[in-house]
């Protein structure tokens, strides 16, 4: 049972002196193919860059919480643009 206090679940994670916001990789497909008749970037592929994220320079915008992987919006969308994506 939830508290009585006013949660907001759409509120995406801050990290203190890291550009935000901070998407899940599932949350993070769904808003690049956004509005796309066919899927720009799978969540296969995602997770595919997260897994080599050391080697391809995407690790600066990759976070692990745990078991939980988050991946920085901007930060993404930069390196995205950086490698000819």
């Amino acid at each position: 049972m939830r508290s009585s206090r006013n949660y907001d679940d759409t509120k995406q994670p801050e990290l203190p002196g890291l550009p935000g916001p901070w998407r899940s990789i599932p949350a993070l497909a769904e808003i690049i193919n956004a509005g796309a008749t066919v899927p720009t970037l799978s969540e296969h592929a995602l997770r595919h860059y997260v897994r080599h994220a050391a080697k391809n320079g995407l690790w600066p915008h990759v976070r692990r919480l745990g078991r939980k992987i988050i991946v920085s919006e901007s930060g993404f969308m930069k390196w995205l643009d950086s490698v000819g994506g």
